[in-house]
């Protein structure tokens, strides 16, 4: 996502947000399933909005802080029991698409 910044409507109070960036990286096979990300790479701020507002009479500004703001790595592996039914692999790493229940059936 690119940076914003934009003014409130209602109170006049002008918003900016950094940059957010995201590189996600997939493996799946016969039921193992790898997930890897790493997020906001290229930041080193933990800062995930700045606030402020200027008016005759009174001034805001007020800097917001998160740690999902900051980079960082995720690491997710996960395996399929099959329980002695036939499993569909196909397509498991993005997670896309429903999965049919063999209990239901």
């Amino acid at each position: 996502m690119t940076p914003s910044h934009y003014q409130e409507e209602q109170s006049g109070i002008v918003e900016r947000t950094p940059a957010k960036y995201q590189i996600q990286f997939g493996w799946s096979d016969k039921g193992w399933n790898i997930r890897a990300g790493v997020y906001n790479f290229l930041r080193t701020s933990w800062e995930s909005s700045h606030q402020t507002l200027t008016s005759e009479y009174y001034t805001f500004d007020r800097k917001e802080f998160s740690t999902a703001q900051h980079w960082r790595i995720t690491l997710a592996v996960s395996y399929t029991f099959g329980y002695g039914k036939k499993v569909d692999h196909h397509d498991e790493v993005s997670g896309s698409g429903t999965v049919g229940s063999a209990i239901l059936k």
